[in-house]
């Protein structure tokens, strides 16, 4: 849909010595789905290492697309930031995306929920997204923020950087005079100078992720010279934006409680004075300079330095206490500790197999899952829980205890590459292909009959796929699909047919061979529907001519394990559309889907 000379969104990456992290950003450019057209801009500040080829390759493969920057002399040591001089300059689009080369976007949709926001909201002038941290030396990762949405204004945001920067969108008409107003640009002064000409949104919804760890300057060994760096910066606020925004205490206690350590760490005596005498300019505004004023300054800022401590340790004393007292989840009433093996012992002909799978986010909450499949009244022959190599390198080693004490129960843990949500179907499909695969999440609790319903549905009828939960597919009078937030939500209607649409956090049982052998084809799923995972499945199931049902005494009511739902792929998917961007995409392809679909059309009432 890109038209090359009109583009809506401009996205801007600027880079340097990325070459292990650039694939990955730019593969995130390339996935996302819109309905309207965008160029991807990056520059490259003179990288020494394959950086720059890497960009090549892409700029070769997507010529219209990609607009690439080449610098012969690193512009940042000298001083410049490419982003303001360099990169924006060159932008079309109306609104102007950022991600630095070092990061990657997550959601396919991220670009189209956040520009039909601001083209909704008038007002705003940017909007950003919550992000995972993830350090690329332990591989372990967590949210950015836990802040919930809401506008944000320029105190808090020189208090704590509230986003990543791969999660911020904004209006590039609001950047127009940013170099005439501005003498020194980094992030944070970014979004203040934002936030100072309009609202300023923040969205909880989780798109990005933010590498850290990475050699730079904050990492690296001058840590005096970053600490001094800051307080520049953080002077430039005072001057731009207080007192008409916040008081400039605030940004002067923020240098205080961030860089104390770093200045009272410079052992060496040089270092050390050049530290203090930073340190007194940066409050010159409240302290003179005699010896006097100065040996109040250390006492005060000394007591407030015990104080801080002293309150961190109560609050982490009274935080332990409620920890004792207070019952962290809501567990339904039918939850129970697993203490016995929740495996058959004697096996099937054809084996039933439980398979689902986890990631870094949700790992230390899909025990409680786990114990719920292991206290079910008929007993699977397996219990697969299948988990990326790539996220958890030291394997078993960086899995919870609560998991890893359950493979006495019999629970099983295979790896396999990330291939998202697909895990929790896929690698038990090729292990097993002759035995019965029934899937489930690791957000939800499941009632101990849940899968003895599945399997006693399956003994009457073996050619067909059963769920608990499904959607029904609605055409119009004339043929044409409706819209996914049209179709019946949660029907209770029996019979088997192409029209049920399985939804796969209710749990769905595969018989052998029931799904067409292109449900493998990596390079189709991860082009057509990258993060839905029930399309894809649905599909496999109409083309191999497999009919599903929802079966009898379904248990249709969901029990989510709390906190696990503010960080789902399924709402910002859901949200704009994007269940019918990919089953458009699927049916496109795959021609023959609409004809086995119509052919069906009046089975289901």
């Amino acid at each position: 849909m890109n038209d090359y000379n009109k583009p809506l969104v401009s996205i801007c990456c600027i880079t340097y010595n990325h070459e292990n992290y650039i694939k990955n950003t730019i593969e995130g450019f390339l996935m996302q789905k819109t309905l309207f057209s965008f160029e991807i801009i990056i520059h490259d500040d003179a990288s020494t290492d394959n950086t720059a080829k890497l960009i090549k390759k892409y700029k070769n493969k997507y010529p219209k697309l990609i607009i690439p920057i080449y610098q012969k002399e690193n512009q940042w040591s000298k001083g410049i930031n490419p982003s303001p001089v360099y990169v924006w300059p060159k932008a079309k689009g109306k609104y102007i995306a950022l991600c630095e080369g070092d990061d990657y976007w997550t959601d396919p949709y991220k670009l189209q929920r956040q520009v039909e926001f601001l083209k909704k909201n008038s007002d705003y002038v940017a909007i950003a997204e919550n992000g995972l941290v993830k350090n690329s030396i332990t591989n372990t990762e967590y949210l950015f923020n836990t802040d919930k949405e809401h506008d944000v204004t320029v105190e808090e945001l020189v208090i704590k950087r509230r986003f990543p920067t791969a999660g911020v969108m904004f209006k590039r008409s609001m950047v127009s005079n940013y170099l005439k107003e501005v003498t020194v640009y980094y992030d944070t002064m970014l979004w203040c100078y934002l936030a100072s000409k309009g609202k300023f949104r923040y969205s909880p919804n989780v798109s990005s992720v933010y590498n850290r760890g990475i050699q730079g300057v904050v990492e690296s060994t001058e840590k005096l010279t970053w600490a001094q760096t800051v307080e520049r910066w953080n002077r430039e606020l005072i001057r731009l934006f207080s007192p008409q925004f916040f008081n400039k205490k605030i940004a002067t206690n923020v240098i205080w409680n961030h860089y104390w350590g770093v200045y009272t760490m410079c052992f060496n005596i040089t270092h050390f004075s050049k530290a203090h005498i930073a340190l007194f300019k940066c409050y010159k505004y409240d302290f003179s300079k005699t010896i006097i004023k100065q040996h109040i300054f250390f006492k005060e800022k000394l007591k407030f330095f015990i104080k801080k401590n002293l309150i961190r340790i109560v609050r982490k004393i009274k935080k332990t206490i409620k920890k004792l007292f207070r019952k962290k989840y809501n567990h339904p009433t039918f939850y129970k500790k697993a203490t016995h093996l929740g495996i058959t012992t004697t096996k099937r002909k054809s084996l039933l197999i439980v398979s689902l799978t986890s990631y870094p986010v949700r790992i230390k909450t899909v025990h409680f899952t786990l114990h719920t499949l292991l206290n079910q009244s008929l007993k699977p022959d397996k219990l697969i829980l299948w988990l990326a190599e790539e996220q958890f390198p030291g394997k078993e080693k960086d899995l919870p205890r609560k998991i890893r004490k359950l493979k006495k129960f019999g629970l099983t843990i295979h790896w396999y590459h990330d291939i998202k949500s697909y895990k929790k179907l896929i690698p038990s499909l090729k292990t097993f292909p002759d035995d019965i695969i029934v899937t489930a999440d690791d957000d939800v609790y499941y009632p101990n009959n849940w899968l003895e319903l599945l399997y006693k549905s399956y003994l009457k009828d073996k050619n067909i796929i059963h769920c608990h939960r499904a959607h029904r597919i609605i055409f119009d009078k004339t043929g044409n699909l409706l819209l996914y937030e049209d179709w019946d939500k949660i029907t209770l209607n029996h019979t088997s047919s192409y029209q049920i649409f399985i939804t796969g956090i209710g749990g769905v049982l595969y018989p052998p061979k029931a799904l067409h052998p292109n449900v493998f084809r990596e390079d189709l799923f991860t082009k057509l529907s990258p993060t839905t995972d029930d399309v894809w499945f649905w599909a496999m199931a109409v083309l191999n001519k497999t009919k599903m049902k929802v079966i009898i005494n379904n248990i249709s009511k969901t029990y989510p394990i709390d906190g696990t739902q503010e960080i789902g792929l399924w709402k910002s998917v859901n949200s704009v559309g994007g269940n019918d961007v990919n089953i458009k995409s699927i049916l496109s392809y795959y021609k023959n889907l609409t004809k086995i679909l119509l052919s069906d059309l009046n089975r289901v009432e």
